[in-house]
């Protein structure tokens, strides 16, 4: 098999919406809080994250 996201976390639909209320405020503030962000996505998927995942979720 290749190419593709093997190792997703979420389905890049639930990360456009678990991510949307954090880019919604940045567009008024200016900058994301990953520190805000991490407990949420981690409460969402039942378990702890890397940082550098959370780091990237925003790139996509």
């Amino acid at each position: 098999m290749r190419g593709g996201r093997h190792r997703e976390h979420f389905t890049p639909e639930r990360e456009a919406e678990l991510l949307k209320p954090f880019l919604e405020s940045a567009s008024i503030g200016g900058i994301l809080v990953v520190s805000q962000i991490k407990p949420q996505l981690e409460m969402a998927l039942g378990r702890e994250m890397a940082l550098s995942s959370v780091y990237k979720l925003p790139h996509r």
